[in-house]
C-alpha cells in the first residue's frame, strides 16, 4: 500500500513538472505562476524522499522485530530449572530427562523406561541437533510421563502406573494400555513391550504400532518415515524435577 502511494505521488510530480515547464515556455507573463508550481513540486519531492526513507526504516524495523522474535523463541526453548530443560504442556510442568537426537538409532539405554540410566552430556535444548543421546535418572515421585518428538509433532502422555506395569514390567505384546493423551487422539493404540524377546522394547507409539513411534531402546537402527527420529529426535519428559 505504501509503495503504491509513493508511485502515485511520483506520477503527480512528473505531471505537475511537465505542466510547469510548458507554462514557463508559453509566455513571460506566466513565469511567476510556473515558478510557484515548481516550488510546490520541489516541496512534494522532498516529502516523497522522506516518505521513501520512512518506508526503508519501517522495513528495517520489521526485520529487527522478526529477528528478535526468533531469538526469543530460541531462548524460550532453552529455558531451564536448576540446569534442566522444562516445559509446560497441557497445564502440567515437565522436565526433560532423556533425549536421542540421532536420526538413525533409538535410545542407547536398555532400562525399559525405569529411569535408572545415566549417560551422555545433558543439553537444555530439547531440539538440539547433533548433540547425541543423554539421560539422567528421574525421581520415583513423578506421576506422568510425556514421550515426544523433538518438534512436538507427535507425543503421548502416560501415567506412571502404566509405564511401570506395561513398559518397565514388559507386560505388553500387542496390547492396548490406556494413555492419558495422544497427538493422534488415540488413547489405546497398540504397543509392544515383550517379556520374552527384543531388547529394543518397549516400543511406544502415538498410533497403532508401528505407526508414529516416539520411543525405542537398545540403539535399535530400524525405524519408519513417520516416527520421532524424523521429527527432531525422541524426548522423554516427566512431571518431577530430577534430583
Amino acid at each position: 500500500m505504501m509503495q503504491r502511494a509513493i508511485l502515485f505521488v511520483t506520477g503527480v510530480l512528473f505531471t505537475v513538472a511537465t505542466v510547469a515547464n510548458a507554462q514557463a515556455c508559453q509566455a513571460p507573463v506566466q513565469l511567476s505562476t510556473a515558478l510557484s508550481i515548481l516550488s510546490v513540486v520541489k516541496d512534494l519531492s522532498t516529502k516523497v524522499s522522506k516518505l521513501q526513507s520512512d518506508v526503508a526504516s519501517l522495513k528495517t524495523c520489521c526485520t529487527s522485530s522478526t529477528n528478535s522474535i526468533k531469538s526469543l523463541q530460541t531462548t524460550v526453548a532453552k529455558l531451564s530449572d536448576g540446569g534442566y530443560a522444562t516445559m509446560t504442556f497441557k497445564n502440567v510442568k515437565y522436565w526433560l530427562v532423556r533425549r536421542q537426537s540421532s536420526t538413525t538409532n533409538w535410545h542407547p539405554t536398555n532400562d525399559n523406561l525405569a529411569g535408572t540410566a545415566k549417560y551422555g552430556t545433558y543439553n537444555t535444548d530439547p531440539k538440539c541437533k547433533g548433540c547425541g543421546a543423554f539421560s539422567v535418572p528421574w525421581p520415583s515421585s513423578y506421576t506422568q510421563m510425556l514421550v515426544a518428538s523433538g518438534n512436538m509433532n507427535m507425543w503421548v502422555v502416560v501415567a506412571k502406573t502404566t509405564v511401570s506395569y506395561y513398559f518397565t514390567g514388559r507386560r505388553c505384546s500387542a496390547c492396548r494400555p490406556r494413555l492419558l493423551a495422544s497427538s493422534y487422539g488415540k488413547l489405546t493404540p497398540v504397543q509392544y513391550s515383550r517379556s520374552n524377546c527384543c531388547n529394543e522394547d518397549p516400543w511406544i507409539s502415538a498410533g497403532d504400532h508401528p505407526a508414529h513411534i516416539v520411543y525405542g531402546e537398545n540403539s535399535y537402527g530400524g525405524h519408519n518415515g513417520d516416527d520421532a527420529l524424523n521429527y527432531g529426535g525422541s524426548n522423554v519428559w516427566v512431571n518431577a524435577k530430577p534430583n
